[in-house]
């Protein structure tokens, strides 16, 4: 017994149907209290479990493809798709030459620096790489 089916429970309709047929083969029938007529205990309820598992499935396609041509669409304008890079933060700008300085001289270790930055180390292995890259092109 559950409170209404999601989304959530098959990832697709196959999934689904071998849940129910897994529940079956235990001895346990599945069923919604919220929607009644979702009851795998009678072949009515297998049929409507069925469609909705099915349905769902065709719902979380169609949100996908909509997700990717976005995204598409984006790329398409020239937006910046993902989160703001880290240098974007508030701040960041402000404290990133004084840490990178301390960094340098040995005041801290890399992990006290990213601490400092509110970063991870790996971030701010890029940023070291990214730095250090730059000083190499514009003293060529």
């Amino acid at each position: 017994m559950v409170w209404k089916l999601d989304r959530q429970l098959p990832r697709s309709t196959l999934d689904a149907l071998a849940t129910r047929r897994d529940f079956e083969h235990a001895g346990v029938g599945f069923s919604a209290l919220t929607q009644p007529e979702l009851d795998t205990t009678s072949a009515a309820g297998r049929l409507v479990f069925t469609i909705l598992a099915a349905v769902a499935e065709m719902e979380r396609e169609l949100i996908a493809e909509r997700v990717r041509e976005g995204m598409r669409h984006a790329a398409r304008q020239g937006t910046r798709i993902g989160r703001p890079p880290v240098t974007a933060r508030p701040g960041f700008v402000a404290r990133w030459p004084r840490v990178a300085a301390d960094l340098a001289a040995g005041q801290f270790s890399r992990r006290q620096a990213a601490r400092r930055l509110g970063i991870g180390t790996a971030t701010l292995a890029r940023l070291l790489a990214a730095e250090s890259a730059a000083v190499g092109t514009t003293a060529a």
